[in-house]
C-alpha cells in the first residue's frame, strides 16, 4: 500500500525522524533531571531552584515520550507496514503511561480541582499533584513514573524496535534499490 503512494512513504519517513529528534530530545531531559537532582542535594539554597527545573524537565521528557507515542501512532495509520503496530502493541504499557504523566500535567488545574481525564479515570490519590525523589521517581496522583536512564533505554528500545522493523518491513515489500549511477 505504501508503495502505490510516495506520499505516504514521505509521511512515514516524516513519523520516524520525528521519532528520532523526540528521542534526542528525551535524552537531554533526562541528563537535566539527573544534573538537577544532584544539585538539589550540595545545598539547600540551591535545592529549591534545582527541583524547579527538574519538575521542569520532568514535563518536557513526558512530552517527548508522548510525542514518540504519537508519531507511532500515525505511521500505523499511514505507512501501510504492519510493523508500527507490532512494535505499538509490544510497548503499548509503557507509551501510555508516559502519555497519561504527560497528561496530567497538561491538565494539572483540573487534576487540582479532582477533574477525571477523557477516559473518566479520577485519581487513585487526588491529593498527591507531583513529587520527585532523590532516585528519579515522580509521583503524581497515585502513580509514579521513572525518569532516569532506566526508562530511557525503554524509550531507546522503542524507537529502535520502530524504526528497524519499519525499514525492514518496507525493504521486504520494495526489494532492493540499485545505487544510482552518477550523472555523466
Amino acid at each position: 500500500e505504501a508503495t502505490k503512494n510516495p506520499l505516504r512513504g514521505m509521511l512515514g519517513v516524516m513519523q520516524l525522524v520525528g521519532i528520532a529528534s523526540h528521542l534526542e530530545g528525551a535524552r537531554k531531559q533526562v541528563a537535566r533531571i539527573a544534573e538537577n537532582l544532584a544539585l538539589s542535594n550540595e545545598s539547600p539554597a540551591s535545592r529549591e531552584k534545582a527541583i524547579e527545573q527538574a519538575l521542569m524537565d520532568v514535563h518536557f521528557y513526558f512530552i517527548c515520550w508522548h510525542a514518540v507515542h504519537q508519531h507511532i501512532t500515525v505511521l500505523r495509520s499511514i505507512s501501510g507496514l504492519r510493523s508500527p503496530t507490532t512494535v505499538w502493541k509490544r510497548y503499548r504499557v509503557h507509551l501510555e503511561h508516559f502519555s497519561r504523566g504527560r497528561d496530567h500535567l497538561e491538565h494539572y488545574p483540573d487534576r487540582l480541582r479532582g477533574k477525571k481525564n477523557k477516559k473518566g479515570e479520577g485519581l487513585a490519590r487526588p491529593g498527591y499533584l507531583g513529587d520527585l525523589d532523590a532516585l528519579g521517581t515522580y509521583f503524581f496522583g497515585g502513580d509514579s513514573f521513572d525518569v532516569t536512564t532506566k526508562s530511557l533505554a525503554v524509550l531507546d528500545e522503542i524507537v529502535a524496535a520502530v524504526i528497524r522493523e519499519s525499514i525492514d518491513e518496507a525493504r521486504s515489500i520494495v526489494g532492493p534499490i540499485a545505487p544510482r549511477s552518477a550523472p555523466n
